[in-house]
């Protein structure tokens, strides 16, 4: 049975709207409402506006304005979410990193995109700094330290004293560059690609058309933020149409099902690994009942786990690969 989701009929109004829009859109719709939910910890739309606001100021201090790349080397947690959206907010070049590359992979990538900063988690630190040590110009290094919940997420405050004063925040144009992903490569090394605000916001409209992600969902934000589909459509889709994202850090399937049952998770996307997993713990069918949709993306899932969850949990199972007869 299709349960009658409002947030739908938003996407009729849909032309050009950059990933701001889409936020500040949600922020006026539905600002009580939690987008984050992190370690125990809500975080409002409204809550989460703001603080990308903020750190968008304080950015925009340190010099890191329209034309400037910087990189995020960040696993899936809070800071990551604020610094995305505040940095395209400044019309930045956003660089998601993959935080499995090596030193060498990371040096080429900094060398190729002309990378202007680097907020890094505080345990790759070590990796970026081998990663940097021979290049000609170095980009300035911020590491962030810890977690941050809804009470103390307000890490850009520690940012070092203003260099410049803040700039007006720039109103962002359809041929502005907003990130920067690198191909997964096959015969040649992975290279860089440059989405525009205009050709993310038509990523995410036909994404939101295909999955039809609504305000009543609650999204598992497992997939690595990093990524383009778990960027894409664990957070971005998410936002746009007002759902809440339960955020974890790690891929452990005790904890996965353990969100599931505890949120009502209503969207569960995630690799074919995780769907395997699930399936030969075979929990209760009681604790995934809340699951409307599951997605499996980057490979075709086992036929016996197909076949658990199409009997046993019976969601609307989708895969992001074709399925052999």
């Amino acid at each position: 049975m299709f349960m009658d989701y409002n947030a739908l009929s938003q996407l009729t109004e849909i032309k050009y709207k950059s990933l701001i829009d889409h936020l500040h859109k949600s922020r006026d719709l539905y600002p009580d409402k939690p987008v984050f939910l992190f370690k125990g910890q809500s975080l409002t739309y409204r809550m989460f506006a703001n603080h990308v606001e903020d750190c968008a100021r304080a950015l925009a201090a340190l010099g890191l304005t329209k034309g400037k790349t910087v990189a995020l080397v960040l696993p899936n947690v809070l800071e990551f979410c604020v610094l995305y959206y505040a940095l395209l907010q400044q019309a930045v070049r956003v660089l998601p990193v993959n935080i499995m590359l090596t030193a060498g992979e990371l040096e080429n990538m900094v060398l190729e995109t002309g990378t202007d900063a680097i907020f890094v988690w505080h345990r790759f630190s070590n990796l970026i700094q081998t990663a940097i040590a021979d290049l000609p110009s170095r980009p300035q290094i911020y590491p962030i330290e810890s977690y941050a919940n809804a009470e103390n997420i307000d890490f850009y405050r520690t940012l070092p004293k203003q260099i410049t004063p803040p700039s007006p925040t720039p109103k962002l144009q359809k041929q502005d560059d907003a990130l920067v992903f690198y191909s997964a490569g096959t015969s040649e090394a992975p290279r860089g690609v440059l989405f525009t605000h205009e050709s993310i916001s038509c990523t995410l409209r036909s994404l939101w058309e295909t999955l039809l992600i609504a305000d009543a969902d609650m999204i598992l934000a497992a997939m690595p933020l990093f990524h383009p589909f778990g960027q894409m459509v664990t957070m971005n889709v998410p936002i746009a149409a007002g759902s809440t994202i339960v955020l974890h850090t790690r891929l452990d399937i005790d904890e996965i099902i353990d969100s599931i049952e505890q949120h009502k998770i209503t969207y569960l996307l995630a690799v074919p690994h995780v769907f395997d997993e699930i399936a030969k713990k075979s929990p209760d069918p009681a604790r995934l009942k809340s699951l409307r949709v599951c997605l499996a993306r980057g490979a075709i899932l086992k036929d016996e786990s197909y076949t658990t969850f199409q009997k046993k949990y019976n969601p609307t199972l989708l895969e992001g690969s074709v399925r052999r007869s």
